[in-house]
């Protein structure tokens, strides 16, 4: 048996079926879990739910951005941008199933461990506040989609106190567990930067030395500009290698740290 969590898809289910291939994936004895953004972006996000969908017993995702502004859109909250590709999913006369789906993936998986999650874990949360605040708004979410949705866009708040409002908390997780990749030296988020670690003035969120320990390694995805997929000092697996912008694809094994890559998509969209 092999675990392996796997970067962003964005809906580039060709790479992921040569993936597959690759690592000799299968499904009576496999697991797969994914760091999130499984659509939007790339061309077949339609045919890659409907495939996670159907191996649902031996896969799992957490959230990403993009799977959020995806549902957001379909529950009347989003509007759709230039550059989505979920025109053909919304439309789908399976959409419903296929969003209650995705509507119920996690924002945060925990094998003992490992953590999965898509852009990382706020590092001023220990596991037990991370799992606390993931739940939390995780329930919210799927209690009442339209409403959380409506709430959920917007950078702050940045710093996280235990007195925010409820929503605001949700926020903040949102941003966290999913758009997060700098932070401030005093542990603000910051949501504009997103050059490469070697041309910016701040840390990533891994790299703050007030981060609170978790006794976990972190697989996560979302910064497909980070530059190299193992940071074994921080504890950090970074499993984005922008396969939709013609970077490879890559999966990671949990029991033996071993990583597997394979080109992504042959005509890659454009990064402006």
């Amino acid at each position: 048996m092999a675990t392996w969590a796997i970067g962003d898809l964005q809906g580039c289910f060709e790479p992921l079926q040569r993936l597959l291939e690759h690592i000799e994936f299968q499904p009576d004895r496999d697991r797969l879990l994914f760091c999130g953004d499984l659509i939007n972006r790339g061309p077949d996000s339609l045919e890659t739910l409907r495939w996670l969908r159907q191996m649902d017993s031996c896969v799992d995702s957490v959230l990403g951005n993009h799977d959020l502004h995806a549902l957001a859109v379909y529950f009347g909250q989003g509007l759709v941008k230039r550059k989505d590709s979920i025109d053909t999913l919304i439309a789908a006369a399976d959409a419903g199933s296929l969003f209650d789906w995705l509507l119920h993936r996690p924002l945060l998986i925990d094998t003992q461990q490992h953590l999965i999650c898509h852009a990382g874990i706020p590092p001023a949360w220990n596991l037990t506040l991370a799992k606390e605040k993931t739940q939390a708004c995780e329930r919210a979410l799927r209690s009442d989609p339209a409403t959380f949705f409506a709430d959920m866009y917007g950078n702050e708040p940045s710093h996280w106190t235990f007195d925010l409002p409820l929503q605001d908390q949700h926020r903040y997780t949102i941003n966290g567990l999913t758009r997060m990749r700098y932070c401030h030296p005093d542990g603000r988020l910051d949501f504009a930067d997103k050059t490469p670690p070697q041309q910016s003035a701040l840390l990533p969120w891994f790299a703050l030395p007030s981060r609170v320990h978790l006794d976990r390694t972190v697989a996560f995805g979302h910064w497909s500009t980070l530059g190299q997929v193992k940071w074994p000092a921080h504890q950090v697996v970074g499993l984005d290698t922008g396969c939709v912008w013609g970077g490879p694809l890559s999966a990671y094994c949990l029991e033996t740290q071993r990583v597997c890559q394979v080109d992504g998509l042959a005509q890659p969209l454009a990064t402006d």
